[in-house]
């Protein structure tokens, strides 16, 4: 049977074959292969399938010289109150159950409190209060996952939720999410603050914060408006495709149509995913939940797999794993230090826009205005410093940033968490442009700058490479060696591994290596060759300023 289908969000119809049909919902295969089941009640369908009925949908998207389209209504699960339930699609309710079965009744509620903190934190207690009673009503204790419909009904009067017999095999109807005719945790804990499994498992695991959230909300607009956009650009097309003067003049709108418009929700939607990886960094996204459980409850309480966090796995800790990040030390980190405390301010903007000249180009000029700015702000180095104190950051920024208001005690502490990136509470541009334009550190650091950097940056890669290399093949030889000083076969072995030049060659070849790679890294230090364009475009900006300037010639 093949039907065609127009998906939530979407003006498009797409032709689909119906693989499998379950209450409320249809397996579609599209045309490029995909499959995935379709939830009818916000599913636009046209088309006769008998399995279903038809009503004509009441603000239907009319395609021109076509009939109105029909819209699928999806089969509603009633009580015999007469009330409905919206089905819960075979994936999520797949997923939830194989959290169910896998997570005890703490984990399942340090699960639900990871991803409804803000709105339940405070009631942490209770569960506890709840999982230990679900632990003694279960035969398998502290290793349960759910409770059979007598023991889930024994529960529920427990707790002040009594009702008839027929009343409770209504409410099971909702609880029991994968229909296997038992209680879990979760469902319970759905059902009693009335969230739904997809509003659960849409909640990331470590929680939410204001300033996320309000990313994920300037995302979410900006997507809009570009689905927006291009929706009028696709009727713009349709106009375009046709003959007459209409298309024609469609035709000629067509490669420029609100071409700023477009660029400004590429934009917009980059600037929401920055915001978005900046607040994912927030000491505040914890696994408030399973911390919580941890320290009320024990080993017991610890979950066995990860679910997206650290303290998912096996009840390791913060503590266990940080030790994993702790000897990682990065080429860009070492360069970081040197651009934000021995470039000076127009070379840190030239170095900014080497990085992001195909994002930042067009507006170089606010980073001109920036270094000079500094520069002015420097007091003691003027232009040749590479960065402001404390007194002279927040000056900068009242002059500089609109809607500026930060008290001082407020600012000391904004440069010491998120602005400074040495810890010597001060400020260079780099930094500065970093935190203005929610960019991340090492982002920066490890872009192409377009020049002579990059050899640099390569072959002291390389030269880390064969040191580690050479270090490791002395390390041969001498176990090597110490294996010859002794007695017997093996010993016997080794000297002859020895006298045939055991490791020398493959010494030799990397210091050779090690003296071309020394070589190029000299010869790129010492170039004057300029490639990179954010300096090309400093040294260009200058020059246009000292002329501009000439009370001030020299002044670089």
């Amino acid at each position: 049977m093949v039907l065609e289908v127009c998906l939530k969000g979407s003006e498009d119809w797409q032709p689909i074959e119906v693989l499998g049909k379950r209450r409320g919902f249809i397996r579609a295969q599209f045309e490029d292969g995909k499959s995935k089941w379709l939830d009818l009640s916000d599913t636009k369908v046209r088309g006769k399938d008998p399995a279903y009925s038809l009503e004509t949908a009441k603000t239907p998207a009319v395609v021109s010289g076509e009939s109105e389209p029909a819209t699928m209504v999806a089969p509603e699960e009633a009580n015999e109150a007469g009330e409905t339930t919206a089905p819960v699609d075979p994936e999520t309710a797949q997923q939830l159950s194989e959290i169910t079965r896998s997570f005890n009744y703490q984990q399942q509620a340090a699960f639900f409190l990871n991803a409804f903190w803000r709105e339940y934190g405070e009631e942490a207690e209770q569960f506890w209060t709840w999982s230990l009673r679900f632990i003694e009503l279960d035969d398998n204790g502290k290793n349960g996952v759910a409770l059979d419909e007598v023991k889930a009904r024994h529960f529920l009067q427990e707790i002040g939720m009594a009702m008839s017999r027929q009343a409770y095999l209504d409410a099971m109807r909702k609880i029991d999410v994968n229909n296997d005719r038992k209680m879990s945790f979760l469902e319970f804990l759905m059902f009693s603050k009335g969230e739904t499994p997809m509003d659960l498992l849409a909640k990331p695991q470590d929680g939410m914060t204001d300033e996320l959230e309000k990313a994920y909300q300037r995302k979410e607009q900006a997507l809009q408006a570009l689905a927006d956009l291009e929706a009028e650009k696709a009727v713009l097309e349709e106009v375009a495709s046709g003959t007459g003067v209409k298309a024609m003049q469609a035709r000629t709108q067509l490669p420029n149509f609100k071409k700023r418009d477009f660029d400004d929700a590429a934009h917009d939607i980059k600037t929401a995913e920055r915001a978005i990886k900046k607040a994912k960094k927030s000491p505040e996204l914890r696994e408030k939940g399973t911390e919580f459980f941890e320290a009320r409850g024990g080993e017991h309480a610890k979950p066995k797999k990860a679910a997206k966090a650290h303290t998912m796995i096996d009840g390791a800790s913060a503590a266990n794993t940080s030790s994993l990040h702790e000897n990682v030390q990065e080429l860009w980190q070492e360069e970081l230090v040197l651009v934000i405390r021995s470039y000076n301010y127009k070379q840190q903007a030239g170095y900014f826009l080497n990085a992001y000249w195909e994002d930042v180009s067009e507006t170089a000029e606010v980073l001109w205005d920036y270094a000079l700015a500094m520069g002015e702000n420097d007091a003691m180095q003027g232009q040749d410093g590479s960065c402001l104190d404390e007194g002279q950051a927040i000056k900068f920024f009242r002059e500089n940033v609109e809607d500026f208001d930060d008290t001082a005690t407020a600012f000391r502490k904004k440069l010491r968490e998120q602005i400074c990136l040495n810890n010597d509470k001060r400020m260079g541009l780099v930094e500065f442009l970093l935190f203005q334009f929610e960019l991340e550190v090492e982002e920066l650091m490890t872009r192409p700058q377009g020049g002579q950097t990059d050899i640099i940056r390569a072959t002291t890669q390389k030269l880390k490479e064969i040191k580690a290399d050479i270090q490791k093949w002395e390390d041969k030889v001498a176990a090597m060696e110490t294996l010859a000083a002794g007695s017997g076969v093996k010993a016997k072995g080794a000297k002859n591994q020895l006298e045939q030049g055991y490791g020398r060659n493959e010494i030799d070849d990397l210091k050779r290596e090690q003296v071309n790679q020394g070589k190029k890294r000299r010869k790129a230090e010492n170039s004057e060759e300029m490639t990179e364009p954010g300096f090309l475009w400093v040294m260009e900006r200058q020059n246009q300023w000292n002329i501009e300037n000439p009370q001030h010639r020299g002044y670089n």
